[in-house]
């Protein structure tokens, strides 16, 4: 697969082979697809590409995580290939599920199947998902963690926020006094330089990109400042009081 390879697949969007993400936080943003095109015909998963606004991001995805992904939690083990390719000293990271034979897979002990370009719970083994495997077996989403994504995805451009998905590991705000230290600073800061992207907020408080995105969001979640534009352009204001 090359450049040229990539482009056409951007051009088709998401299909029943075909998954874009811009990028991974944990096993569950990757499992559930690796079971389903296993359980299908196979298919590809980029990792690295904002679809929405054909924008090439990069990623920072690396074999051995991915690999360790399908060791820890896909039951059988299913057959992958993993490669990048790199455009303006970037690399998108392609996974290559071939087409299986021992169906049906199982992610976590669910087995998953495609419904059009969705990864969903697959009815006819909800009643058996919990009887497959010792779940005990599998290690805690924390210990894969440690043992296998020993890298931050510190190094992705700001992303915009209806593509991220935040699942589990977004935490809720409850109140203005809820807010630390970095936030409230934060504020101070739009009040006086009129906005703030996510960049800055790394650098002011030396933290990682998605610390700096999840203590964003829950300042717009209490209508404290709204983001404004998309992809590179997205930075965050005072809301405005009508």
């Amino acid at each position: 697969m090359n450049w040229q390879d990539i482009l056409t697949k951007l051009k088709n969007g998401q299909t029943n082979t075909t998954r874009f993400i811009t990028h991974l936080s944990s096993p569950d943003d990757l499992g559930p697809y690796l079971a389903a095109f296993a359980n299908a015909e196979g298919g590809q998963i980029l990792i690295g590409l904002d679809l929405k606004n054909y924008h090439l991001k990069g990623s920072d995805t690396n074999a051995g995580w991915v690999e360790g992904v399908v060791k820890s939690y896909c039951r059988p083990q299913i057959d992958i290939n993993v490669f990048t390719v790199e455009k303006n000293d970037k690399e998108i990271f392609v996974i290559d599920v071939k087409p299986q034979k021992e169906q049906p897979y199982y992610y976590k002990n669910t087995s998953y199947i495609l419904e059009g370009t969705k990864a969903i719970v697959a009815l006819s083994e909800k009643k058996n998902i919990h009887t497959q495997i010792d779940v005990s077996l599998y290690p805690s989403d924390e210990e894969f963690e440690s043992n296998h994504f020993d890298m931050e995805l510190e190094n992705i451009d700001s992303i915009a926020d209806e593509l991220l998905e935040l699942s589990q590991e977004e935490t809720e705000i409850d109140s203005p006094s809820d807010l630390n230290e970095r936030q409230e600073q934060a504020l101070t800061f739009v009040q006086t330089q009129h906005s703030i992207r996510n960049k800055e907020y790394r650098e002011l408080f030396k933290v990682s990109h998605k610390t700096a995105h999840l203590e964003l969001i829950g300042l717009v979640k209490k209508g404290l400042i709204e983001s404004t534009g998309a992809g590179r352009s997205t930075c965050y204001v005072l809301t405005e009081i009508s």
